[in-house]
């Protein structure tokens, strides 16, 4: 969302940087939701442009994946059907295209920037360190998620 990229760029500026240094999680939701509150429209507007240019890419992107799906699914079947002329046919399966990452993946990766959530982490398994990221979100707000949404 337009707003989720003004949180990344806004992290950049050092105003910002300053006051969300020592921060936790909340405190940094709250400031970036305040900030992002305080914008007029014409302030808002190059976020929003970004968003849509970002949104028109990935259906681009999408519109050509699907194309070339349908032709290495084609030539899969084909070599399906006559397997002695198989191998000369392979083409490689097209890459999908990313989507915009999630809210809760945004959150994860700001969560592991934070010392003491690091430290929680190490040397934990991954499905041990999703379980400690997943309970964190859970525990949240909707007030403290508006900054990754």
């Amino acid at each position: 969302t337009s707003y989720s990229l003004f949180c990344a760029n806004a992290k950049t500026k050092p105003q910002i940087q300053n006051e969300l240094r020592g921060k936790s999680l909340t405190e940094r939701s709250q400031i970036l939701s305040k900030h992002w509150e305080s914008m007029n429209e014409e302030q808002k507007r190059p976020y929003q442009e970004q968003q849509s240019k970002l949104q028109l890419m990935y259906e681009t992107e999408m519109k050509k994946y699907r194309t070339d799906l349908a032709e290495w699914k084609r030539r899969i079947s084909y070599i399906q059907h006559f397997p002695q002329h198989g191998t000369s046919l392979m083409v490689k399966e097209p890459t999908k295209p990313k989507r915009f990452p999630t809210s809760y993946s945004l959150f994860c990766a700001d969560a592991k920037t934070e010392a003491h959530i690091r430290e929680e982490l190490s040397g934990k398994t991954l499905s041990e360190r999703s379980q400690i990221l997943s309970k964190l979100w859970e525990s949240m707000n909707e007030e403290q998620k508006l900054p990754y949404k």
